[in-house]
């Protein structure tokens, strides 16, 4: 296993979770406001771009993909626990942090299972090459 591209997957998942997660709430809070259908939104939206971000971990890190999207979700799941623990948001109520965190850490598990599976299928089928990605 290479370090380097082990430390760069998991880079690379939180950097595309953090930069979908702030265009998304950028476009929501402009278009829904402060509601209920922004908090629908924002937790539609932290399940997609966490789930991609667990998914891109485990395709950039190649071997043991589904240890890298433990990786980032610990990761995730600690930067989570500081940011709810450190800071408070006027306005926004103290279930919303730790629901969006949990919400992210099962995305990057459902995303690092589904390339995991996508992985092991194309070894069982024998291609040698995911037709996923």
């Amino acid at each position: 296993m290479n370090p380097l591209r082990s430390a760069a997957a998991i880079v690379a998942g939180l950097g595309f979770m953090l930069a979908g997660s702030m265009i998304g709430a950028s476009v929501m809070g402009a278009v829904l406001g402060a509601s209920g259908a922004y908090v629908a939104a924002s937790f539609v939206t932290s399940a997609s771009v966490a789930i991609l971000g667990g998914w891109l971990t485990a395709r950039i890190a190649g071997r043991s993909p589904m240890g890298h999207a433990i990786a980032l979700a610990a990761v995730f799941g600690v930067l989570t626990v500081i940011a709810v623990t450190s800071v408070h948001v006027p306005g926004q109520p103290a279930w919303y942090g730790p629901t969006v965190g949990a919400i992210g850490v099962a995305g990057i598990l459902v995303g690092g299972w589904l390339r995991s599976a996508a992985a092991a299928a194309s070894v069982t089928t024998g291609s040698g090459r995911s037709t996923s990605g």
